[in-house]
Formats: structure tokens, C-alpha cells, sequence
């Protein structure tokens, strides 16, 4: 992961907060990793991808802000819209910036994650505007609870060909995750040469999960090429691997949570309170791209009310 991707997904947790009042910014932070890894991949030279994605951070700062003072209204979404799509545009109107490969890539998923967080920001102001108490429209479920309302609770077989479209764009999730997991890698080496010789079995013992989840992101990208490559796939293939790096994400979490709760970090590095923050944002938006990566791969999407809705399956069939 190149130095200008680091420094600006860190720049992004700066303005947010860890807590529950800011996930919607949490998950935006996620797909904007992705677009960030997309380019990484796509460009002849890295060194402008700064550049390319200002329009974008710059959509985010606005969506903070405005979440912030309490006042996100459609006009408002307009404007955070405006700044994504000028972005994605500055990508388009330069395609001698991008590689061939890169060229092909940008234009099969970048479009999709542009027009997942434009429908999002928008969906999630209708709801906030009807529900006044609520920061977001999109319901935490437990990994067991996401997986029996999907089709990931079936032991069938699926054929690509009848799943939704973003069934064989796997890897751009998978790419978003593998770009949060190196991120928090990079934060905890940070915490560990920083922190005093207290801190070091803690954070080691963390580091220790991260490369788990390493395994974790390989496992993931083996899916991604499986399914790429075979038109007819096993649903319990997919759950088996699904739940293996659930359970390693869950592993890493507790560790986490567990050494933010007795704050047993001491260094002497005025900028450890931030990386602290920053891995906490980062956790939980690795948390939002497995979310999202498990609900497409188990046939599901986001509709305009925040409900998960099924491929050919009307909402009164959903299971209970």
C-alpha cells in the first residue's frame, strides 16, 4: 500500500468518531478504501492518486460535517454527490493516467462503488429525515442473523447466472477489506515502536491476529478467483469461508476491544491517541466490507429503506 493511500484514509479518521453516532461515515470510509486500492491497481503512477481522490475526501468532509451539526438534508446530498462524481469524473476525462488492465478495472468496478455510495448517502437521508432518533438506516446483524437472511442458509448450489450482478464483483470488496486489514497492520507496528516496553506483549499479541486476518484476506481472494472462474458454485463453500475469517475478524476485535477498554497503551508519541482512533475506525470498517461482501455473496442488497432484500424474492418471502 503506497505512503499517499495511508496518509489520506488516516486523514479521513480524524474527523470522525469511533462511536455509534458516526457509522455511516464508518462504511463510507470503507468503500473509499476500495476506490483508493482500485486505483493503487489501475494507475501508471501512483504518486497521483492524492490528487484523483480530493473530490472525494472532500464529499466525505462534507457528509461528516453536515452529519455533525444535525443538518443533512437532499440539498445537502446533492452537494456530497456532486463532489463524488466529480471525482469519478477527473478518473475518466485522464484515461492515459490508467494502465490497460487498470482501464478495464476502473471502468467494471468503479462504477459500481460510485454508485453504491451515491445511493447510499441518499438513502440514508430520506431515512434520517423520517426517523430523527436513528444514525443510520442499515441494521447491525450478527454474522448468524445475516446469514440466515440470506441465501447463505441454503446447502444448494448457485449458478452466477442467476445472481445479482455484483455476485462476480467479489473482488472489489475483498480488495476494500485487504486495504483496511494492511491499515491496521501499519498502526499497530506504528503503536508498537512508539509504546514502552509495558505495551509491547499487548500489541504484539494484536499483531499476531492481523496476520490472521492476512491468512484471512488470501482465503478470500481464492473465493473471489474460484467464483471467477466456475459458473456453478456451492453455497457451503462459500459460508465455510466466509465464517472462517469471521471468526478471525471477531478474534482480532475482542483483542482489540479488549486493550482500548483498560487503555494499557503508554508511549510517549503525541500522535498515538490518533493511530489509537484510527484503528478503531478502521476495525469497524472492515467490519462494514465484510457485512457488505457477505450480504452479496448471499444474493442480498440494500433497498431505499435500508432492508435487505433478496434477488427474485419479493419482501413479504423474506424469511422471519
Amino acid at each position: 500500500m503506497c505512503k499517499s493511500i495511508i496518509e489520506s484514509a488516516n486523514d479521513r479518521t480524524r474527523f470522525i468518531d469511533a462511536g455509534k453516532d458516526f457509522k455511516i461515515p464508518q462504511y463510507i470510509h470503507f468503500f473509499l478504501l476500495t476506490l483508493e486500492a482500485l486505483l493503487e491497481q489501475s494507475l501508471q503512477d501512483t504518486s497521483i492518486i492524492p490528487e484523483l481522490m480530493a473530490p472525494f475526501n472532500e464529499g466525505y468532509l462534507k457528509l461528516v460535517e453536515f452529519l455533525k451539526t444535525g443538518n443533512y438534508s437532499r440539498r445537502h446530498v446533492d452537494v456530497i454527490v456532486a463532489k463524488f462524481n466529480e471525482g469519478y469524473s477527473l478518473v475518466l476525462e485522464t484515461p492515459h493516467v490508467l494502465t490497460a488492465q487498470g482501464t478495464t478495472n476502473f471502468w467494471k468496478y468503479g462504477h459500481l462503488i460510485i454508485s453504491k455510495i451515491c445511493h447510499l448517502v441518499r438513502y440514508e437521508q430520506r431515512y434520517l429525515y423520517h426517523n430523527k432518533k436513528a444514525n443510520t438506516m442499515l441494521e447491525v446483524y450478527s454474522w448468524a442473523d445475516l446469514f440466515e437472511i440470506t441465501n447463505h442458509s441454503k446447502d444448494e448450489n448457485t449458478c452466477k447466472s442467476k445472481e445479482n450482478p455484483e455476485f462476480s464483483c467479489g473482488k472489489f470488496y475483498v480488495d476494500g477489506c485487504q486495504a483496511n486489514v494492511k491499515l491496521i497492520h501499519t498502526l499497530l507496528v506504528s503503536l508498537f515502536c512508539d509504546s514502552t516496553h509495558h505495551s509491547h506483549n499487548d500489541i504484539k499479541h494484536l499483531i499476531y491476529r492481523v496476520l490472521q486476518l492476512h491468512e484471512g484476506m488470501q482465503r478470500l481472494d481464492n473465493l473471489v478467483a474460484r467464483i471467477s472462474k466456475e459458473m456453478i458454485i456451492q453455497r457451503t463453500y462459500i459460508r465455510r469461508e466466509l465464517t472462517i475469517v469471521q471468526h478471525q475478524f471477531q478474534a482480532f476485535e475482542t483483542s482489540l476491544a479488549q486493550l482500548l477498554t483498560h487503555s494499557i497503551i503508554s508511549s510517549q508519541s503525541k500522535q498515538a491517541p490518533q493511530r489509537l482512533k484510527s484503528l478503531a475506525i478502521n476495525t469497524t470498517s472492515l467490519q462494514w466490507g465484510l457485512y457488505f461482501l457477505t450480504l452479496t455473496y448471499g444474493g442480498g442488497y440494500i433497498d431505499q429503506y435500508g432492508q435487505i432484500q433478496l434477488r427474485n424474492q419479493l419482501p413479504d418471502q423474506l424469511p422471519n
